[in-house]
């Protein structure tokens, strides 16, 4: 559990790094029920009862799968994100082809400290975005039409054969 906007809330440490004094760690942490991620000291970071984790997450963070940038670019530009988050709303449904969930975490698992996020653990891969508010066509044929992405049917990352990853 972590302290956001003032009260605590259920969290997942996705990576662990020593802070530069050698006293303490910093971890990478994501708000499982509120959404978003931040980095704080581990000792602001409380284990709650194993009880209060059987609930699964409200919040799941997705990466789509079968587009990148557009090409020249290994980042999506700023506009290319603003278009994104204009068009991907939260008054409306979202219907999302669910392709799985990779980088699952066990107990043995050393934590990366990256934010890239189709390395972070528990990330879903979806594709075929359909934002219900009229619009026929899906936000990922919307960003390539756009001039934002490009088809691309390995990225990030190859997904293994679904007998292997999904659940």
């Amino acid at each position: 559990m972590a302290v956001f906007t003032g009260l605590w809330q259920r969290v997942e440490i996705i990576g662990v790094k020593v802070a530069t004094n050698q006293d303490d760690y910093y971890c990478r942490i994501r708000f499982l029920d509120s959404g978003g991620m931040d980095i704080r000291a581990l000792s602001t970071v409380l284990e709650i009862h194993p009880i209060h984790c059987d609930w699964p997450p409200l919040c799941l963070q997705m990466c789509i799968h079968g587009i990148k940038p557009a090409p020249e670019s290994t980042q999506w530009s700023p506009e290319a994100l603003r278009f994104f988050h204009r068009e991907l709303r939260e008054d409306v449904p979202i219907a999302l082809n669910v392709h799985g969930r990779l980088n699952k975490i066990k107990d043995e698992t050393r934590l990366s400290y990256s934010y890239i996020a189709h390395e972070l653990p528990n990330v879903i891969f979806v594709s075929l975005l359909q934002v219900r508010d009229g619009v026929s066509e899906p936000l990922d044929a919307r960003l390539v039409r756009e001039g934002y992405a490009v088809w691309s049917p390995d990225s990030p990352m190859p997904l293994p054969d679904e007998r292997n990853y999904g659940d």
